[in-house]
C-alpha cells in the first residue's frame, strides 16, 4: 500500500474508499488481446465505470492500447491532459454526440468524433465553415460513422450511409477515419440477432467503399463492432479493433455469459470501509428507517457508507459485507450516509469492512450485488460515487 496514490489530502479519513488494482486491469488488457488477436480499445467513459478515468487512462495506454474511448467530449479533453501530463500520446474517440463547437475543439486537439446523421454532418460543416471564416487552419477532423444496425439508440441510418459518406468527404479538411457499429445482444451468444448485425454492417461497408471511390481514395478506415461480449464470444466481430468496456475491470459482460477457459480476468475493484461503532441489541429488535426486519443477532455494526456514496438502497435486507472474513447481512434500509450489518459478538470498531472483493476466503463481486440488487454490475459500479476515496495499487508500468 506504500506506493498507492490517493485521490484525496492525506491525513483527512476516508469514511470508504475504492482500491483500484492497475496489475490487474494491465493484466485483463492483455489476456483479451491475446484472445482476440487484434487491439484492444478501451472504454473509458463514465470515469471509466467508477475507477478513475485518468489514471485507468493512462494505465491502459502505457499497457498499450491505441486508442481509448469516451463518450463526450469533456471526457476527452480532460483525459487527453491526464494523458499529456503523463508523457503519453494515445488516440481519443468520442463515442456519443457533438456540437458544431466540439467539433471544432476536436479538430483542434487531434480527438477523434463519431457520426451518428446527418445532423452530424451538418454541424462538422458549419464547423469547418467557422474553421475557414476564423483564419484556423490545422489537421483534418478524424470522424467515426457510426451504422445503426439493429441497436436503435445512437447512429446513421444503413439507407443514409453512402449519402453521408459523400458528405463528410466534401467537406474541407475531413477524414474519415472509421466505421462502426454497437450489438445489441451480443452478451447472449446463442441469439442470431447479433449476426444479423454484423451481416448488415458488412454489407453497409462494402457499399460505403463504392460511395467513397474506394478506399485508395484515402487509407481504410478503421472498421470496429465489438463489446466486450462480441469480443470474447463472436470472433467475427473483431475486424481492426475490439471496444472492450466491463471485461477490463475484471468483470462478465453479463450474469449468465460464460468465459472461455482461454481468457482469464482478475477484478480491478475493491471497495472498502470500517466498522465506526458496534451495539448490543435484542434479537428481534429492528433497526433502521421503517424498522423493515427483525434481525437475529445480538450485535449491529455500522458502517459509513450509503446510497450518497452510490450502495444502492435496493439491497436493503439483502445485501452483505465481509468483517473478519465472514458475510455480515444489511439489517433494515441503507440509508444516505451508513449501513447497519449484523454480527458477531468480536467485531469491534475499527474493523475492516469489505463492500466488494476479497477477505480471507470470502469474496462479494459486483456481480453478486447486481443479482441480488435486480441490475447489472455496470450499474454497481458506475453508482460508486465521488466522495468515496480512489485508491491505485500500482501495475508492473509503475503508474
Amino acid at each position: 500500500m506504500s506506493e498507492a496514490v490517493r485521490t484525496r489530502p492525506r491525513g483527512l479519513p476516508c469514511r470508504s474508499w475504492v482500491e483500484v488494482d492497475l496489475s490487474n486491469l494491465e493484466f485483463n488488457l492483455v489476456s483479451l488481446r491475446n484472445f482476440v488477436g487484434v487491439p484492444v480499445m478501451a472504454v473509458v467513459k463514465a470515469d471509466a465505470y467508477g475507477h478513475g478515468a485518468s489514471r485507468v487512462g493512462v494505465a491502459a495506454a502505457k499497457a498499450g492500447c491505441p486508442m481509448l474511448a469516451v463518450v463526450s467530449m469533456e471526457e476527452a479533453v480532460a483525459l487527453q491532459e491526464a494523458l499529456t501530463d503523463a508523457g503519453l500520446d494515445c488516440q481519443l474517440l468520442v463515442l456519443g454526440t457533438c456540437d458544431a463547437y466540439e467539433y471544432g475543439l476536436a479538430r483542434e486537439l487531434g480527438i477523434h468524433v463519431s457520426v451518428h446523421g446527418p445532423e452530424s454532418v451538418e454541424s462538422i460543416a458549419a464547423s469547418a465553415k467557422r474553421s475557414r471564416r476564423d483564419g484556423v487552419a490545422g489537421q483534418p477532423l478524424m470522424v467515426h460513422l457510426k451504422l445503426d444496425t439493429g441497436m436503435h439508440r445512437l447512429g446513421a441510418q444503413v439507407s443514409q450511409a453512402e449519402s453521408l459518406v459523400r458528405s463528410l468527404l466534401e467537406t474541407e479538411s475531413v477524414e474519415l477515419a472509421g466505421v462502426w457499429t454497437h450489438l445489441a445482444v451480443a452478451d447472449e451468444p446463442d441469439d442470431p440477432f447479433t449476426l444479423s448485425q454484423l451481416a448488415c454492417f458488412e454489407e453497409a461497408v462494402s457499399s460505403l467503399q463504392t460511395a467513397a471511390g474506394g478506399w485508395p481514395r484515402q487509407k481504410r478506415p478503421l472498421l470496429h463492432a465489438a463489446n466486450s461480449a462480441a469480443a470474447i464470444a463472436f470472433p467475427s466481430a473483431r475486424y481492426d479493433i475490439v471496444r472492450a468496456g466491463i471485461a477490463i475491470y475484471g468483470v462478465k459482460p453479463s450474469a449468465n455469459f460464460t468465459l472461455p477457459s482461454e481468457i482469464e480476468l482478475r477484478p480491478v475493484l475493491s471497495w472498502k470501509s470500517r466498522v465506526v461503532l458496534t451495539k448490543p441489541v435484542e434479537p428481534g429488535s429492528r433497526p433502521s428507517y421503517g424498522r423493515t426486519r427483525a434481525v437475529e443477532s445480538s450485535q449491529l455494526a455500522v458502517v459509513p457508507v450509503g446510497y450518497a456514496d452510490g450502495y444502492l438502497r435496493s439491497l436493503s435486507n439483502v445485501g452483505e459485507v465481509l468483517i473478519r472474513g465472514r458475510r455480515c447481512r444489511i439489517a433494515g434500509v441503507v440509508t444516505m450516509d451508513h449501513l447497519i450489518v449484523e454480527c458477531a459478538p468480536d467485531v469491534r470498531p475499527g474493523d475492516e469492512v469489505v463492500l466488494i472483493g476479497r477477505q480471507e476466503s470470502e469474496e462479494i463481486t459486483s456481480e453478486e450485488l447486481a443479482c441480488k440488487a435486480g441490475t447489472i454490475a455496470y450499474e454497481v459500479l458506475c453508482r460508486i460515487g465521488p466522495r468515496v476515496a480512489r485508491t491505485y495499487l500500482p501495475g508492473s508500468n509503475r503508474d
